[in-house]
């Protein structure tokens, strides 16, 4: 072998391996790349996740309120139903006792 081709060569084997070199980290980066992208992917699911049960919370929270508000309202016509019957009793008791004052 002329040392022009053994030159050749070794030019050829060092090409080789730099592009060997080259693949490798452009496969290593492709590799890390997909692992921030599935990492980041679980990381959005995630949240989503979350948003839903916080939205589930909310409607649930929601539900419970408007139950309590009902609950509120019952009770608000109640008192006021009970403050009407008291004072037609106090009005009644007034009557009574100024008919038995008159006697």
């Amino acid at each position: 072998m002329s040392s022009r081709v053994a030159h050749f060569i070794r030019i050829v084997l060092a090409g080789v391996s730099v592009l060997g070199i080259s693949a490798c980290a452009t496969h290593g980066d492709i590799n890390r790349t997909t692992a921030i992208a599935d990492k980041a992917q679980a990381t959005a699911d995630q949240a989503q996740t979350t948003a839903n049960q916080a939205l589930a919370a909310a409607g649930s929270a929601r539900a419970e309120a408007d139950q309590a508000l009902a609950a509120a309202k019952q009770a608000l016509a109640t008192a006021e139903q009970a403050d009407a019957d008291a004072k037609a009793a106090d009005e009644k008791a007034r009557r009574i006792f100024r008919k038995s004052l008159r006697k």
